[in-house]
């Protein structure tokens, strides 16, 4: 679970622009979400973040969505990157490295493309009411996406990022050494990787049936016997399961006893 505290940490430096939070709020408006995407299918868990946010510290829905944008966006390119390399140390091949580069490459041209572009867009119609408000949303928004264009957090955000997917590989590598099975650190970024992409669409309570899919066949394809794949998966599974169930649980019904307080 140390990802989390690395991601809370990011997350608290991409919403500092708007409006400074504490460590702890940043981390419950993490915990909190994966904790209800394990309960609800769909994904429904996401949009809590914003919730919390608005609630507790009163930051504007559009400003945190922007942010959490930027946090995706962040979270994806180093992921591609890690992937890539991963791809190209293990000698895999036909792994497309040079595709999944030049996806972060287009990626990044877009975000950047599309940073310059939003300041031309509805300028024109500022005296029609309902284009007004959709530009003050999109200005709300682009608050909080443009984080990522200021260069000491930018560059902040991409290290936060890539050290919170070593501590996730890391943690998967010592899981499964502990089960007397070996898998570098650069095999365990593909399994993630792998499990990423696939509970990225909103599925099943926890992407039940969907993760454990993905992670299955992952390690089959480098190599652990079918028993042992599904032993490794279980066990992954349920290490991550148990603590975002537990804890995330906690924060949620802590969260919803002060709203009642009030």
């Amino acid at each position: 679970q140390l990802q989390t505290f690395v991601g809370a940490l990011r997350w608290r430096l991409l919403v500092s622009p708007i409006q400074k939070i504490s460590f702890r709020d940043a981390y419950w408006s993490l915990r909190i979400p994966y904790f209800l995407n394990a309960i609800f299918p769909a994904k429904i868990g996401e949009g809590f973040r914003m919730v919390y946010l608005k609630s507790r510290l009163k930051i504007p829905v559009m400003n945190s969505l922007g942010a959490t944008f930027a946090d995706r966006i962040s979270d994806v390119l180093t992921l591609i990157v890690l992937l890539a390399i991963s791809s190209a140390v293990l000698g895999i091949r036909n792994s497309h490295t040079p595709t999944l580069l030049g996806l972060v490459l287009a990626l990044a041209g877009l975000v950047y493309a599309g940073f310059w572009l939003q300041r031309l867009v509805l300028k024109p119609y500022r005296g029609h009411r309902w284009l007004q408000l959709m530009a003050e949303l999109k200005r709300s928004f682009m608050g909080g996406l443009r984080v990522l264009w200021n260069p000491k957090i930018g560059v902040k955000s991409l290290a936060l990022s890539l050290l919170g997917w070593f501590c996730h590989a890391g943690a998967l590598s010592l899981i499964i050494l502990a089960m007397d099975i070996r898998l570098s650190v650069f095999k365990a970024m593909l399994v993630i990787g792998a499990t990423t992409v696939a509970v990225a669409v909103p599925a099943s309570p926890a992407s039940l049936g969907v993760f454990e899919l993905a992670s299955l066949s992952m390690l089959k394809f480098l190599g652990l016997p079918l028993q042992t794949a599904i032993v490794v998966t279980l066990v992954y599974r349920l290490l991550q399961l148990i603590p975002t169930l537990v804890i995330g649980g906690l924060g949620y019904f802590s969260f919803v006893r002060s709203r009642g307080a009030r």
